[in-house]
């Protein structure tokens, strides 16, 4: 397919007070992760040309030259890899309107599970992120895919496609990154859309662009980091 494609990690930033041990644990240990991460800028060109590192993007598209390989490559690293993909990855410098099919990435071991129901059953009310869609206005918003199906009045046809449902709009800008402080990102923010008593007030989205190499040039892949305070 070449339809454009966004991948999230998802963080839960902070957690309900009645919520167990271990989910308190397991957000503390990646906002701690994120921040030690994000703190690698520090670290000089030399410092890095002396040990042979380049950017994990740049190590991430030289052995992947289409967007199927390195989709899959993306969803086989783990959290600390992909924070370090996003942290050397820059602002879109396209215009990003229009539809984006969308994929979840790891989010460490507990917190992987979470973030896949925040965002599928409590986010998405029962159907599963699909993406995200931008309009020409700076608002936006989210894609699900349907738990009912669009059969043209034939229940069950097997060659029904899913309903793509639009929900949670968003605003969007350039702005400094929230989380990782010095650089820009495509910054989302839904507190317009949602009472102060909403669950998803809090939330923020950002996103940069992956580039890699392909038959038509350079392809992009929007990567995003996402976090919510409860």
């Amino acid at each position: 397919s070449d339809t454009t494609l966004l991948a999230m990690i998802v963080t839960i930033q902070a957690a309900i007070s009645a919520t167990v041990a271990i989910l308190v644990g397991s957000s503390l240990n990646n906002a701690v992760e994120t921040y030690l991460v994000f703190r690698e800028k520090q670290l000089s060109d030399e410092w890095k040309e002396r040990r042979g590192l380049l950017p994990m993007s740049s190590k991430l598209t030289e052995s992947n030259n289409n967007k199927r390989a390195v989709v899959q490559n993306l969803q086989s690293m783990n959290r600390k890899d992909l924070l370090r993909v996003y942290h050397s990855c820059e602002c879109p410098d396209f215009d990003v309107t229009g539809e984006w099919d969308g994929k979840l990435l790891e989010n460490g071991l507990v917190l992987t599970k979470i973030a896949s129901f925040v965002t599928n059953r409590l986010f998405g009310g029962g159907n599963n992120w699909n993406g995200k869609y931008f309009g020409n206005n700076s608002v936006g918003g989210n894609r699900f895919v349907s738990q009912e199906r669009d059969v043209g009045g034939i229940v069950n046809d097997e060659t029904a496609r899913n309903i793509i449902v639009k929900d949670h709009s968003f605003d969007y800008a350039l702005l400094p990154s929230p989380i990782d402080r010095g650089k820009n990102s495509l910054v989302i923010k839904y507190a317009r859309y949602h009472s102060s008593f909403s669950l998803f007030n809090s939330m923020v989205d950002e996103l940069r662009v992956l580039k890699y190499p392909d038959s038509k040039g350079n392809g992009a892949i929007l990567i995003g980091l996402g976090s919510m305070g409860w």
